[in-house]
């Protein structure tokens, strides 16, 4: 009878215990539940689409450079028709080192991804030992077995299979981020390839113009050559005076030094397209000797403010961390929750007898799981650390859009200025061209001089030079906007 009312003490005070403990357990669970219900700022917005509003004017209007097309495709240096700028971009795209470490990068970002899902797999491994041991005539073993020799090979094989129960999604989540990752390196490697590609473009075309302007002032320093020969002629008959043939020789060293210029921004940009194209700074190249004039239209699809998301690789890059971001709140407040793991193993433990015996095979089940009750507000701190790096995430992304669509409408601003300046150029080329014909017939009938004809022919080198400046700022401008319009680069999904 004592003896019954004693256990019924023991188990009421037990159960007492017990429920104290669980108390202050619930207590302590329900302090974090403040700590996994942080959400991110609601007020935050995340553009869908670049806030382009004014449409671009295209060929309905006749002054208007552009005209309503599409994107630019993968191969959009195409369109210019030149088979040496196709190669040093094709050459560059094959052997630029930041290219092939983009390249690296992705499959570096690909292993991690392989890695992150590894959880989401059942875990199997064998392990075992082999012991060689002098066992005590007093100890565990020959205790309870006194049969068993004093010196002995312990043989333990143990294969083990694990899982765990990914109730939360805490695996596949981990896994999702990281194939994220994976996508925004791949968007990094792509704006890469357009940068690379553009930038040859860019130098190549200045490569072009200024080969042309210095052939220009090549005959220009000639022409002002023969000005000043037959100038000292007339001097030296006292039919000019000095003081005009010092303006003459000043002429001459402006376009001296123009041309020392000239020469060293071509060699400057010739060891830039050479490092672009992974060679070195000296490496000779192909370049096509006629500059061509630019195109007079670019086409420009109509869609901007829906498509430039989806086709600038940085903006692409910037939405998946975005959506990887995302993931890891996911992750963090999955650490709240109790995690659920399988662990079996099934072997071998022999110290003697046949090792390959049923006597000789052990196994195990252990289903377990944890829950975090109080960690000193780590989970806390760890959840409002990825909240705030995705509220992050959106400021960088919102002010890189503004920037894209700012960089869009900049280049379409210039583009359209020196379409007018080139236009004013012209007619400012064609008149001297009207007047060099007119003192060309002066010349023939001996009405004017070789110093007339000389000058004027000078004044047409001097706005055609002008005029192939503006044509390379036009080029600059087109390769530019390419770029700013994701270079062809096309992200899965994104339609023209």
């Amino acid at each position: 009878m004592e003896l019954e009312m004693g256990m019924k003490k023991t188990t009421t005070l037990f159960i007492k215990r017990s429920l104290r403990l669980l108390t202050a357990k619930l207590a302590f669970f329900l302090l974090q539940d403040c700590a996994w219900n942080q959400k991110a700022n609601p007020q935050l917005q995340v553009y869908h689409e670049a806030p382009i509003v004014s449409p671009i004017p295209t060929q309905t209007e006749a002054t208007t450079p552009f005209s309503i097309g599409f994107w630019p495709t993968a191969s959009w240096w195409e369109m210019f028709q030149d088979p040496c700028l196709d190669r040093c971009i094709r050459e560059a795209l094959e052997k630029n080192p930041d290219l092939l470490e983009a390249k690296s990068r992705v499959e570096e970002a690909f292993q991690f991804a392989k890695r992150a899902g590894g959880p989401r797999w059942f875990q199997a491994e064998v392990d075992g030992d082999l012991n060689f041991a002098h066992l005590a005539k007093n100890g565990l073993y020959r205790t309870l077995n006194p049969d068993i020799p004093p010196n002995a090979i312990q043989i333990d094989l143990n294969g083990v299979l694990s899982y765990e129960v990914d109730i939360w999604g805490k695996n596949y989540e981990t896994w999702m981020a990281a194939v994220n990752r994976l996508q925004a390196v791949d968007a990094k490697k792509g704006f890469v390839e357009v940068d690379i590609s553009t930038r040859v473009a860019e130098v190549y075309f200045i490569l072009q113009s200024l080969q042309a302007e210095i052939e220009e002032l090549s005959k220009w320093i000639t022409s002002q050559k023969e000005i000043i020969i037959l100038s000292e002629y007339l001097v030296e008959h006292k039919i000019l005076d000095q003081i005009q043939m010092e303006t003459e020789y000043q002429a001459l060293e402006a376009l001296n030094r123009d041309m020392e210029s000239l020469t060293t921004a071509k060699q400057l940009q010739s060891h830039l397209i050479g490092i672009l194209m992974g060679n070195g700074p000296d490496t000779p190249f192909s370049l096509s000797s006629n500059f061509q004039e630019p195109l007079e239209k670019l086409s420009i699809p109509t869609n901007l403010s829906l498509g430039l998301l989806k086709r600038r690789p940085d903006l692409s890059s910037d939405i998946f961390s975005l959506t990887a971001l995302q993931r890891e709140i996911k992750i963090a407040r999955t650490l709240f929750y109790p995690d659920i793991n399988i662990l079996g193993s099934l072997g071998i433990q022999n110290i003697k007898g046949v090792v390959l015996s049923p006597s000789s095979i052990q196994a195990s089940l252990l289903p377990s799981f944890s829950l975090p009750i109080f960690t000193g507000f780590r989970l806390e701190g760890n959840l409002g650390a990825a909240i705030k790096a995705y509220e992050a995430g959106i400021h960088q992304y919102n002010a890189n859009v503004l920037r894209a669509s700012q960089q869009v409408k900049d280049a379409v601003s210039n583009i359209e200025g020196v379409v007018l300046r080139i236009g004013y150029q012209k007619n400012l080329l064609q008149e001297e061209l009207i007047k060099l014909d007119l003192t060309k017939n002066l010349f023939k009938n001996r009405i004017t001089s070789k110093i007339g004809l000389n000058r004027a022919q000078n004044k047409v080198y001097e706005k055609w030079i002008t005029l192939l400046n503006f044509y390379r700022q036009r080029y600059q401008y087109h390769i530019q906007l390419i770029r700013f319009l994701g270079g062809g680069y096309t992200q899965e999904g994104a339609n023209g």
